[in-house]
């Protein structure tokens, strides 16, 4: 009974091992199927790889020269760029440079062409001036000569406004179709003034205001018509006083002071107060922009006329 027990589990034993084998073999062999098939890809993939790698070795060289060559262009581009750049700023600065010397050229032409234009107004005010005295000469020996001969004849009468203010004056004055406006600016650092300038270059007339008298030896009288273009100077003579028996100068230019007789009839009659000089200049000049300074022996300035004439088209 033992061994037959013994033989049927001995049997189920090895029954059990041999199904169990079985299934392991099987499994191994399966396994091994797998193991095989992703062999057979990965040796596949290697092949490939390795392909590839051979290719991509082949073209390395190529690949480095041509990144190579990239790197010269651009290195090249580069020194271009930065030539281009310096030859830029060097046609940028001589530009700004003849733009600048244009302009100062411009600025030239243009203070140039204003001087001629101030200078040719201002001779054409000085030429109808002259063109008045010498129609007022004319009159004058036409009148003398009629009176002595006794003819009646008939004038034409001109008339010409002149309006003054304690600060402005106008003077205007008609030639054809162009019209000359005048306005006059004083400035006094004391008693004593320019009053007055006359317009036709004969006469500069100082006042005094003060009660203390004023020693105006060496004192100098400067008059600047359009900006240089002619220059008179004045010095007044050792003992020219101005005090309350004396408050009016007239600087009269060379030639132009009047007798003492009409002189005496122009001030009503009588001359107290005034007293009369005469420069060495045959006159004091007419322009457009006149600038009158009184400076003392110091060289102070001490007070200023300032007269401009605009022009315009009636």
């Amino acid at each position: 009974d033992i061994r037959r027990e013994y033989d049927s589990k001995l049997e189920a034993a090895r029954s059990e091992v041999e199904s169990q084998y079985s299934l392991r073999v099987q499994e191994a062999r399966a396994g091994r199927s797998r193991d095989s098939a992703e062999l057979t890809r990965l040796r596949e993939e290697n092949k490939r790889l390795k392909s590839h790698q051979a290719a991509s070795r082949s073209r390395l060289p190529e690949l480095e020269a041509r990144s190579a060559q990239l790197e010269r262009e651009l290195d090249e581009i580069r020194r271009e760029a930065e030539d281009a750049e310096r030859q830029f700023e060097m046609e940028h600065g001589r530009l700004r440079a003849e733009l600048a010397g244009a302009n100062a050229t411009l600025e030239e032409y243009l203070a140039e062409v204003q001087s001629l234009t101030d200078a040719k107004l201002s001779l054409e005010l000085e030429i109808h001036a002259y063109r008045k005295l010498l129609e007022g000469e004319e009159i004058r020996l036409n009148n003398e000569r009629l009176s002595r001969e006794s003819v009646s004849t008939r004038l034409m009468e001109r008339e010409q406004t002149v309006s003054t203010t304690e600060q402005r004056n106008q003077v205007n004055i008609l030639k054809g179709e162009m019209s000359a406006k005048t306005t006059y600016q004083r400035t006094a650092k004391g008693s004593t003034s320019i009053q007055d300038c006359g317009c036709d270059g004969k006469l500069v007339t100082l006042e005094f205001t003060g009660k203390k008298k004023e020693d105006l030896s060496d004192w100098t009288l400067v008059r600047n018509i359009d900006n240089g273009r002619q220059v008179v100077k004045y010095t007044f003579p050792k003992g020219t006083v101005l005090d309350t028996t004396c408050k009016t100068i007239k600087i009269w230019a060379a030639g132009q002071k009047p007798p003492p007789a009409e002189s005496s009839a122009a001030s009503g009659g009588t001359n107290t107060g005034i007293k009369e000089l005469e420069a060495a200049e045959p006159s004091w000049g007419i322009g457009s922009n006149i600038l009158t300074t009184l400076a003392n022996a110091d060289g102070e300035e001490r007070a200023t006329h300032i007269q401009k004439t605009t022009y315009s088209a009636s």
